[in-house]
């Protein structure tokens, strides 16, 4: 097996979710620290019941991401993040129109294709990879 291939199969997919997942470590943390504001924020958008919606946001974004820096339930967890940036993307900038909306917008799809990619090629835990590259070294 060419080592080089290995490294790409292995190391840059696990790369590339951990990356993923700390926008939204990030951004549930942020919630959960300033409930008010988030709410507030939720609201002036017409979400109806904006404390239950932050909550729903603070657990899928801490919870799901967590589970897809460390590789527990990668599908399971990318699929829920993907699902609640789509529907907070509609709802918090569809039909603005000005640059800095749609910015936002086609950044928030970009996100949702990184996210599909991690589902389709759920990879293994950063310690099991760890793990099985130590073991070959051996």
């Amino acid at each position: 097996m060419n080592p080089s291939h290995s490294l790409l199969e292995t190391h840059l997919p696990v790369a590339g979710r951990v990356l993923l997942s700390l926008l939204f470590i990030f951004h549930g943390a942020s919630k959960l620290l300033d409930f008010p504001g988030s709410v507030l924020f939720m609201g002036s958008h017409g979400f109806p019941m904006p404390e239950i919606v932050v909550a729903i946001a603070i657990i899928v974004e801490l919870g799901c991401g967590l589970a897809l820096l460390f590789g527990f339930k990668t599908k399971i967890a990318a699929y829920s993040i993907s699902v609640l940036t789509f529907i907070l993307t509609l709802v918090v900038y569809w039909g603005f129109w000005d640059y800095v909306s749609l910015t936002q917008i086609l950044k928030n799809l970009a996100i949702i294709g990184g996210l599909l990619y991690a589902i389709h090629f759920a990879v293994t835990p950063v310690a099991k990879v760890a793990g099985e590259e130590f073991l070959r070294r051996k």
